[in-house]
């Protein structure tokens, strides 16, 4: 067993798979995590549907300290202790790079060069 700040390394040697499975999960759901919950969109115009698109972007994992923030309860206002805001902007790679971004900033955007 190894033991550096916040990190625990062992091996579990001569033991049943389900045994290891049950206690793998067990850790993952004490693990303290921060995932987005509401995703706000304006003007999508993707072929990538509104709530497709939010289910994916939640997926992404956030490397964001847990600790840091606390925990918001059910009726309590957002605050900058309990809430991470994102803001995602998109990025077009047209034929000119020095001007793509003037090229199609607020443009209806479809196809594979969208990155």
């Amino acid at each position: 067993m190894q033991q550096e700040n916040d990190e625990l390394v062992f091996e579990l040697i001569g033991c049943d798979t389900s045994f290891a499975n049950a206690l793998r999960r067990i850790l993952l759901a004490e693990v303290p995590t921060v995932a987005l919950e509401y995703v706000y969109m304006w003007n999508n115009t993707s072929l990538i549907h509104d709530e497709v698109l939010s289910h994916r972007l939640g997926l992404v994992p956030l490397n964001i300290d847990a600790r840091l923030f606390d925990t918001m309860e059910e009726g309590e206002d957002a605050t900058d202790r309990n809430t991470v805001v994102f803001q995602m902007e998109l990025t077009v790679f047209g034929t000119d790079q020095n001007q793509s971004r003037l090229l199609f900033m607020n443009q209806r955007i479809t196809g594979t060069r969208v990155c």
